[in-house]
């Protein structure tokens, strides 16, 4: 699924600068985005939460706050996934949906459920991530 790509190249740069790490992030969700869009004319909510998120992060890190730690960007950027996936599931249209391969075959009823399962197990390590992250804020703040 290549809307993760934005999320992957993200948390493995941030380690080593968190502001080339947003900017690349940024810059994959936007090319997937845009390339996604030209085939169906439509945004997947995936590719709207990395750009929404990525986008405004990398400017904010990068013009108006440098120098934020990677816990605290790491957990701006859970929330908004999580935000996503909990909203989709919400709606009664899983985000792993759209990313599917078409099949003939498939029966929509099966198709639907493990699409629902697939999207309530990334909202589930979200949310875990984010908790982590908080967690790791929160004593970073309050440490001597």
């Amino acid at each position: 699924m290549l809307a993760f790509v934005p999320s992957l190249l993200y948390f493995v740069m941030a380690p080593v600068s968190v502001s080339v790490g947003l900017w690349l992030a940024f810059s994959a969700a936007f090319a997937i985005g845009v390339q996604a869009f030209g085939q169906t004319r439509k945004l997947r909510l995936f590719d709207a939460a990395g750009l929404a998120l990525y986008g405004p992060l990398a400017l904010y890190e990068g013009f108006v706050q440098p120098g934020s730690t990677v816990a605290e960007t790491s957990l701006v950027v859970e929330c908004g996934l999580l935000a996503a996936a909990l909203w989709s599931m919400s709606a009664g249209q899983p985000f792993t949906a759209p990313y599917r391969i078409a099949r003939k075959l498939q029966d929509p009823v099966q198709s639907a459920r493990a699409h629902t399962l697939l999207t309530a197990l990334w909202t589930t390590s979200f949310a875990a991530m984010a908790a982590l992250d908080a967690g790791t804020v929160v004593l970073h703040r309050l440490s001597p």
